[in-house]
């Protein structure tokens, strides 16, 4: 039997093309049971419920998501006081009286993963469970990136995760110090044997991915020397996603004993509503966060001094070097020095220009070629840029080999892939859009 093709009038067609540019929906799940169970728990500690759900976004994952419209001036959510886990929380319990009994100042970070931790291994028993079953199982943070993954980084940010990991090792290893003198228990059970590496790192994670900030008083008792004592998690808020350009008003209302947020924006029905952490780069995004924002307009990529003395060195026709070289130092010009897809920071240009110029030695001098120079010291000014960018381009290793990297090895999650793809592109793309810049735009060395 002869099969007929079947033709497709226009109309159908254009409803196609339309179905297919249609963006994927969120998907609500709000009637998750963990999600269930954790509201009706909030709501025995005087949570009232709010004008938000949430739901699972296709590129942003897990966020909350408007149930009305919602205008400028408007609460998101308030999260009582007794629901927010903060140090003052940990003094209460028996676990916090034991620390603070003990005199060994610990870090309010290590307070608060220590509490996660034991309220974790407590499970039903805990008066926190409903909460902590709903905190992610992993991250997307540089601690939980393979060997292969932090390889494929381009060099600039692989040394900075490294750090990271250093870092949060180091500090497992002292937090693990301390508690063998301190004893404590769940049942049978030492806290000593509950702290593994996997599940302080866990706990790390969720404190510093998910915490508001709230100044306390009550620090005594702590070592804050290095860090603040302001880290407060707040359950179901912290479901909240970030974006650069979100406008908020957010704070501890001492008048309600509630953690408050208020939008400055406006927000459509079954729109994704969102906070800002403040302007952070993609870098910091992933290093603190573990997760980047796509064409983020905060974005920098760093120069060094020492980046400034290697090109110093290669351009030794450049007169007076060591005595600009200390005249930057001295006016503490030597940092912030970074380009983003706007141009050079204004320390950056300053040093470029101070070091390009055929000057005196002296200050005035110095300052002076800063506001007026001369169109060949603009010439140098551009050819010492360029090699510098050049070269901040050449350090950072070949990005087509960091994606061999990873994708010759286990085949990291998807997203991992994203932020390696989209940072290593990101350095480059900013490094190059200024060489651009440099050379075909004659303002470029114009004070800001």
């Amino acid at each position: 039997m002869e099969h007929r093709k079947v033709k497709y009038g226009r109309t159908w067609w254009k409803r196609q093309r339309k179905k297919n540019q249609t963006p994927s929906r969120p998907k609500s799940c709000d009637n998750d049971q963990d999600m269930i169970v954790l509201r009706q728990w909030m709501h025995k500690d005087g949570y009232t419920g709010c004008s938000l759900k949430p739901a699972v976004f296709p590129d942003t994952g897990r966020g909350l998501m408007t149930t009305r419209n919602i205008s400028p001036g408007n609460i998101l959510i308030s999260i009582p006081e007794a629901l927010l886990i903060t140090t003052d929380t940990v003094l209460d319990s028996d676990l916090g009286q034991m620390i603070a009994n003990s005199k060994m100042k610990l870090k309010p970070i290590q307070v608060l993963v220590l509490f996660l931790v034991v309220e974790r291994y407590k499970g039903s028993a805990s008066q926190w469970q409903h909460y902590v079953d709903v905190l992610p199982k992993e991250y997307t943070t540089p601690l939980y990136f393979n060997h292969d993954e932090i390889n494929s980084l381009n060099d600039p940010i692989k040394h900075q995760a490294t750090e990271l990991i250093d870092n949060v090792a180091e500090l497992f290893k002292s937090t693990q110090y301390s508690i063998k003198h301190l004893d404590y228990k769940i049942g049978t059970v030492s806290l000593d044997d509950i702290l593994t590496y996997d599940i302080f790192k866990w706990a790390w994670c969720a404190v510093n991915t998910r915490s508001v900030y709230i100044d306390h008083i009550n620090s005594d008792w702590l070592d804050t020397t290095t860090e603040k004592n302001h880290f407060a998690l707040a359950p179901y808020l912290d479901l909240i996603n970030h974006t650069n350009s979100a406008k908020v008003e957010a704070g501890f209302n001492f008048e309600n004993r509630c953690y408050d947020i208020k939008t400055l924006d406006t927000y459509k029905k079954y729109d994704q509503v969102f906070i800002c952490y403040n302007q952070h780069s993609n870098v910091k995004l992933f290093l603190e966060y573990g997760f980047i924002l796509p064409d983020n307009d905060c974005s920098i990529v760093s120069v060094t001094p020492s980046d400034i003395y290697t090109i110093c060195k290669k351009l030794s026709h450049l007169g007076n070097i060591k005595e600009k070289l200390k005249f930057l130092n001295q006016k503490e010009l030597l940092v912030n020095l970074e380009v983003s897809l706007n141009g050079a920071s204004w320390n950056l240009k300053t040093c470029v220009l101070i070091l390009s110029a055929n000057t005196e030695k002296n200050e005035y001098s110095f300052m002076k070629c800063v506001y007026d120079s001369s169109d060949s010291c603009y010439t140098t000014c551009k050819m010492l840029m360029k090699t510098l960018l050049e070269n901040k381009i050449e350090s950072a290793g070949n990005h087509d080999s960091c994606r061999k990297g990873f994708e010759s090895s286990e085949a990291p999650l998807p997203y991992k892939a994203v932020i390696i793809d989209t940072l290593n592109g990101e350095r480059e793309r900013i490094l190059r859009s200024n060489i651009k810049m440099l050379l075909t735009n004659k303002e470029y060395f114009l004070r800001d």
